[in-house]
């Protein structure tokens, strides 16, 4: 969870055990941690974080008591997905983490998510003309909601990310930008076994304006969104899950 006063963020844990202060003005990328220099004004916004979140479990109704407990990324009518609170990084390998809980994995990354999540790098160099980005994965749980996806974008926003990969547990492969309730405008279905590791290749091309993922011998094609003109971060996305994701590796022009 998170509350933002003028120039500040305080950002939460769920249960209320860990919390970080960002000044999102001079920092908009979050990367720099200021409780420590500034532990007055984050006392006392840790505190009004703690308060507000009291008086809307008591008095809000069901369905808002565990809005923000599922993380489920929707807005109130069920809409576009607000920003995603910090995640934790645990190999200290990536740029940007979000709702998530990042270690490392059997293939080399391990993502836990009770919501949205995702871990991003940032490259170097953006992307602005075509790129391949290969990486495999596989589902680390039993349960029905199963998914992982590769994500890249301009903006390290949940709801500006393009995500392509399986939803393991609807029988899909899909590609999609935004929040997880868009999954269907790109899906399709496919036969699997749920425990496979996956292989995924994925072409940007900028010139032709397409996105096209090939999974398990399934192509799928998406049109880049207008407006998105290059690729500043790359990386890993799950939704209520857990899944072991490899390195990802470019291939550029």
């Amino acid at each position: 969870m998170a509350m933002r006063q003028g120039d500040w963020k305080i950002l939460a844990s769920e249960d209320q055990t860990r919390h970080e202060l960002y000044n999102i003005v001079k920092d908009p990328q979050e990367a720099t941690e200021l409780s420590a220099k500034e532990p007055d004004l984050f006392t006392a916004m840790k505190a009004t974080l703690r308060k507000l979140n009291a008086e809307i479990e008591a008095e809000g109704p069901d369905w808002w008591k565990s809005y923000g407990r599922r993380g489920s990324g929707r807005t109130k009518g069920g809409g576009r997905a607000g920003p995603l609170t910090k995640g934790w990084d645990k190999t200290g390998e990536f740029d940007v983490v979000k709702g998530c809980t990042v270690t490392k994995g059997d293939l080399g990354f391990r993502l836990v998510a009770k919501g949205e999540g995702f871990s991003l790098h940032k490259l170097d160099k953006p992307i602005r003309t075509k790129a391949v980005f290969r990486a495999k994965f596989r589902t680390l749980s039993p349960a029905k909601t199963r998914n992982a996806f590769l994500v890249f974008g301009a903006r390290a926003t949940n709801a500006d990310l393009i995500k392509t990969g399986t939803a393991i547990g609807m029988g899909a492969h899909s590609v999609f930008k935004g929040a997880w309730n868009n999954v269907n405008r790109g899906k399709v279905t496919a036969a699997f076994a749920a425990d496979a590791v996956f292989d995924v290749v994925t072409t940007v091309d900028f010139e032709t304006r397409l996105v096209t993922t090939v999974i398990g011998g399934k192509t799928l094609k998406f049109d880049l969104p207008k407006g998105l003109e290059e690729i500043r971060f790359y990386g890993y996305y799950v939704k209520a899950t857990r899944s072991t994701f490899s390195s990802i590796e470019i291939e550029r022009d």
